[in-house]
């Protein structure tokens, strides 16, 4: 018999097994890292290409010593620990891909919370609730997970840009720039400094001690515009 023969085939039992088909984009974006490390890692580049592993958003390699190896990993979309199981399957992937006599711990990332307030002045015919909104979805974009990097300096001046340049808003004033909460200060030099182990998030919005879905990712107070 021949395939051309064959004109239907049927399998008695259910799959199993399998896994959902890779995201064309995730693959586009992933493929040049994984050929450079070519399923093994050597140096701290290696490390982070085959990290990202389904579950794993963003990965930091740095060395601890001559022989071991710190991965920082932070799940999808989120500035938080990894999960045991998660460490358990990077840790399992690596155990054939590292060198003999390198050492590899997991860890989460530390997470950098910054907190951020502003007076804006919206412009005429704009409704300060709109302008509000437009506001806080601009420097919630900034931070966002998929926008930030691990160890990535954060401006003032990149504050001022994403809010000065919405059509609903004439000018502003940055009133607390900080790593501290409820601080009122402003980083002299206008760059918060992280580590290569940090990641950036919305301090007031993000951090467990103030988390609350009602509060945003800066506190602004709109003058100006329609009271709506």
């Amino acid at each position: 018999m021949t395939p051309n023969d064959v004109r239907e085939v049927i399998n008695d039992q259910a799959a199993a097994g399998g896994g959902v088909a890779e995201d064309f984009d995730r693959a586009r974006r992933l493929a040049p890292r994984l050929f450079r490390a070519q399923e093994r890692a050597v140096t701290l580049s290696d490390y982070e290409d085959l990290a990202r592993l389904p579950g794993v958003g963003k990965a930091r390699a740095v060395p601890l010593n001559w022989n071991e190896v710190a991965l920082y990993l932070a799940p999808t979309g989120q500035v938080t620990d990894p999960s045991e199981l998660l460490r358990r399957d990077v840790l399992a992937f690596f155990e054939h891909r590292r060198m003999a006599t390198t050492f590899l711990r997991i860890l989460g990332p530390n997470a950098a919370d910054i907190y951020l307030k502003a007076t804006v002045q919206a412009k005429p015919f704009f409704r300060r609730v709109d302008v509000q909104a437009a506001v806080e979805q601009a420097v919630a974009d900034y931070l966002a997970f998929d926008a930030v990097s691990f160890g990535d300096r954060v401006y003032l001046s990149k504050i001022y840009d994403v809010i000065q340049t919405l059509p609903q808003v004439t000018s502003l004033v940055v009133t607390e720039f900080s790593r501290q909460p409820n601080s009122n200060q402003v980083e002299a030099d206008g760059i918060i400094e992280l580590d290569p182990s940090e990641l950036p998030r919305p301090g007031y919005r993000d951090n467990p001690t103030y988390h609350d879905p009602a509060r945003p990712p800066i506190i602004a107070v709109v003058q100006g515009g329609v009271v709506a």
